[in-house]
């Protein structure tokens, strides 16, 4: 867990020391004092793309953990040919363990042949499961988003360095987030289309959303196949003195919460014949057998709802938050496992596509994306500028709905550059000021 990080001289001149004792760090500074530059100097850090390190201005980093502390060191020095020689130096606790070597990248074939999600066409390579698509100027995200895939002496950076990054993660939120477009791969084959952000984010849930249900019905269908011989079992043993009624009705209350529940957030169709709350009222004329039988069915499931649970999670918590937002202009957000997420406007009956939403309407919708659906526990999150078009009264939101995101999430630290006092609202006491904005 990162505790601590520091970026000296930043354009030779501004240093950044930001504590991370809590979980939510708010900095606010003039244009031009270096903001963006930090997130991009962590980014690369965190991120393993090191060779980016090259491109900025500054003298030295220091990453501290719960393991001890990484510096790196950025040098310029002339050599014989009057040549202008960078060099970044690797110290773990204070111990010199290498330098960065920068490799020439190999061609797209490697990565290919490397990488199983990977496939080749023409002059690019595609993820045969997202259908992104990356071409020879992506060969550093290629490294990002891949890097499990290669072998350890890809990497020009030191191996101790790697081990000291290995369990730190990095979630990004910058100020080009919706002009940020990817490159995909048609559903036909050899057809590739430029994905709006929105757009990707729509598909990646989408795509989510699939690959849980198919999941579920796995495992629904191993449950399945177990009941008969747990049936079996249950009545062939000494159950009956045990039998709990309030037991067997709590069950019946969770799965009806938990059906309900995943109906709402479209990982269930709506069907009556499957709804166990009439049983209720049939407790007390089912013998001893019958009920026993039906705790093991209650039992199982439970434990089929409880698999997609965590995700209806995630699903609930963006349309709840969405949702309270675009509530005003007469628009809800709802979704179900065949379509993915839609607008409806409340009054006409219709949909709305996603790409007429105003501007405002879709950073928000990017950012909770991001924040729900990408950050792991123990990630790092570099929120830059999230007031960017959108409105007064959900800037003042914005740390009280993060915080809502955020609840239990492991050792996740996030980092905010803003110039909006309505951001930090009631949060000062955990503002690093430079001296941008009035409270």
């Amino acid at each position: 867990m990162i505790t601590f990080i520091s970026v000296k001289k930043i354009f030779g001149e501004f240093d950044y020391d930001v504590d991370l004792s809590n979980k939510i760090r708010i900095i606010i500074g003039p244009n031009g004092s270096g903001k963006t530059t930090f997130f991009k100097i962590v980014n690369a850090v965190l991120s393993k793309r090191h060779i980016d390190l090259y491109e900025f201005e500054f003298e030295k980093i220091l990453i501290r953990t719960n393991k001890g502390n990484l510096s790196i060191e950025k040098t310029i020095f002339t050599n014989e040919q009057s040549e202008a020689i960078v060099n970044i130096k690797y110290c773990i606790n204070d111990i010199e363990v290498g330098i960065l070597e920068e490799n020439e990248l190999p061609h797209l074939s490697y990565f290919a042949r490397q990488i199983p999600r990977l496939s080749r066409s023409r002059d690019y390579v595609y993820d045969i499961e997202t259908k992104e698509v990356f071409t020879t100027e992506d060969k550093y995200l290629l490294i990002e988003k891949y890097a499990n895939y290669l072998p350890n002496n890809f990497f020009s950076i030191p191996e101790a360095v790697l081990t000291f990054l290995e369990n730190l993660n990095v979630t990004t939120i910058f100020t080009d987030r919706l002009q940020d477009k990817q490159i995909l791969r048609g559903e036909m084959g050899s057809d590739l289309y430029q994905a709006t952000s929105v757009e990707y984010c729509l598909n990646d849930i989408k795509k989510k959303i699939s690959r849980y249900t198919t999941d579920y019905a796995e495992y629904s269908r191993k449950l399945d196949q177990q009941f008969p011989l747990e049936i079996v079992r249950v009545l062939n043993g000494d159950k009956a003195s045990n039998l709990d009624f309030e037991i067997i009705e709590e069950l019946s209350d969770i799965i009806g919460a938990s059906r309900e529940k995943l109906i709402k957030t479209g990982l269930f169709d709506i069907n009556e014949d499957k709804d166990e709350s009439y049983l209720h009222n049939e407790f007390d004329k089912m013998n001893q057998q019958t009920l026993i039988v039906l705790e093991k069915y209650f039992k199982t499931m439970k434990k089929k709802m409880d698999f997609l649970l965590p995700f209806s999670d995630k699903i609930e918590m963006i349309l709840e938050l969405f949702n309270k937002k675009i509530a005003s202009s007469g628009k809800v957000c709802r979704t179900n496992y065949k379509e993915g997420f839609y607008i409806e406007n409340k009054s006409k009956n219709n949909t709305i596509p996603f790409e007429k939403l105003s501007s405002g309407e879709q950073h928000e919708f990017i950012q909770l994306y991001s924040l729900i659906f990408e950050v792991s526990n123990g990630d790092v999150i570099l929120i830059d500028e999230p007031e960017i078009s959108i409105h007064v009264s959900w800037q003042r939101d914005y740390i009280e709905d993060l915080n809502k995101i955020l609840n239990g999430r492991d050792n996740v630290k996030v980092i905010i550059a803003t110039h909006s006092a309505q951001i930090v609202n009631n949060y000062w006491e955990d503002v690093l000021d430079l001296g941008a904005i009035d409270k």
